[in-house]
């Protein structure tokens, strides 16, 4: 299955848009530390999705606790190990409200 996707960008656009959820969406799942807007949320999720940016560990972990993203932890891994680049600052976590969605 690894072979679909060539990039962990890729695979997490890919599960958001089987969710049926825009960048916005998401972007209101997840909350940041320090504190973001959501449509500086958005611009670091969109930059991640177009592998400007890698997928750092806890953000990883905020997109499994996404429900309707349905993220494959072993797979989001694998392609995790061959991104380049240095992992992001701005950490990602679940925002409350998502836990209940």
């Amino acid at each position: 299955m690894m072979g679909l996707y060539a990039t962990p960008g890729h695979y997490i656009r890919s599960r958001r848009i089987a969710a049926s959820m825009t960048v916005e969406d998401l972007a209101l799942c997840l909350e940041t530390e320090p504190p973001l807007a959501m449509r500086r949320r958005a611009e670091w999720l969109a930059a991640i999705e177009n592998d400007t940016l890698p997928v750092s560990p806890t953000t990883a972990a905020a997109l499994r606790g996404v429900q309707p993203l349905a993220i494959d932890d072993y797979l989001l891994a694998q392609l995790m190990e061959n991104q380049p680049g240095d992992a992001m600052t701005i950490r990602f976590r679940p925002a409350a409200a998502s836990a209940a969605a």
